[in-house]
């Protein structure tokens, strides 16, 4: 959601100034001074009018000045002007790209997990923050297959594997007089009544789908229906892959151990961050969500953004996002989320 509305106009003075200020802030972490934008600016202004272009931008709500003899640096507000307004479309270096493909392929081998545990430290790698990827929702994932394995005289495995690579295991008490026979025929039943199905909708019609069995089976499909029923309709917990956390400490914004105990004690709570992953007041026309600062709606993670996106994978979406101090490089993370979503889709569905 674009919120150019409430935005101030700006003359091609103030807008100069302005980004030019971003920009220096978000390579140095130091307030900008008059001085210092009047020797970038392309414009030959004093210091004195870019003060004052300063003081124009200040009471706008696009920059403070952390003390009344410093320079500026810009504030949330003008972080989303930034973003909405001003933001340009960045472009990974080859390097970049090849890390994060790199990444995925050597785990397709070892499955979705693996996968999004290697392209989540990749993206932490690259961004020097923190990444978070979510694995997709079971309950919308399609049923590829169900394999059934004989693990002692009265128990069996039941596997269950999705389109989108993950798996999800059970164990069934049998009566121990049952043949490996009966054990195939009710594999054979269960695959052809639910392959292809979505988990929610075999959550919803199981025992619809499963009515019908032959007598020799009827004892084992009653028992999965019953353990694989608890197993689809428990909490919806989808998985969380973060990336490596240590980048952080080399940011000044994160020198203060409280503010690191801050972020870390909301990414413990793991159904936060699927909700955090959602927000976004900005959007930058591909899908990448953004959330700066006092959006993120968390006392945690004051001083921090967001920046993510969705991911498909066969039938199933997730999502995945980096989080990093408010003075990051907006245009260039957006396309780091934007190629690891679409990377992840090439190499695990090819």
């Amino acid at each position: 959601m674009v919120r150019t509305s409430s935005y101030p106009e700006l003359t091609e003075r103030q807008r100069q100034v302005f980004s030019l200020l971003l920009e220096g802030y978000v390579l140095s972490a130091q307030a900008v001074s008059s001085k210092q934008l009047a020797q970038m600016l392309e414009l030959k202004l004093s210091p004195a009018t870019v003060r004052n272009v300063m003081a124009d931008l200040e009471n706008m709500g696009l920059l403070q000045r952390p003390h009344p003899s410093s320079g500026g640096v810009p504030t949330d507000f003008g972080y989303g002007y930034y973003v909405d307004n001003m933001m340009g479309k960045a472009v990974l270096t080859p390097a970049e790209r090849k890390a994060i493909n790199n990444a995925i392929e050597d785990a397709r081998i070892s499955g979705l997990g693996k996968a999004l545990d290697n392209t989540s430290v990749a993206m932490s790698r690259l961004s020097a923050m923190i990444s978070v990827i979510l694995a997709p929702r079971l309950n919308k994932s399609k049923l590829h297959k169900i394999d059934v394995t004989r693990l002692a005289s009265a128990k069996i495995m039941v596997i269950l594997t999705m389109r989108d690579s993950q798996v999800q295991s059970m164990l069934l008490e049998i009566p121990e007089q049952t043949g490996d026979l009966a054990i195939e025929e009710f594999a054979r039943f269960v695959n052809a009544r639910l392959s292809g199905l979505k988990l929610s909708q075999i959550s919803e019609s199981m025992e619809e789908r499963l009515h019908g069995a032959p007598e020799a089976i009827r004892g084992l499909v009653d028992r999965f229906s019953v353990v694989a029923h608890a197993l689809l309709n428990s909490r919806d917990v989808q998985a969380v892959h973060f990336g490596e956390t240590r980048h952080l400490l080399d940011l000044p914004e994160f020198t203060d151990m409280k503010r690191m105990r801050d972020v870390f004690e909301v990414l413990d709570r793991r159904h936060e961050v699927a909700e955090l992953l959602e927000k976004g007041e900005h959007s930058t026309g591909r899908r990448v969500r953004i959330a700066i600062g006092r959006e993120l709606e968390r006392d945690g993670l004051y001083g921090c953004s967001l920046v993510s996106t969705m991911y498909r994978v066969g039938d199933a979406e997730g999502s995945l996002g980096v989080i990093g101090p408010t003075r990051m490089d907006y245009a260039r993370v957006s396309a780091l989320v934007t190629f690891a979503a679409e990377a992840i889709h090439r190499k695990l569905v090819d």
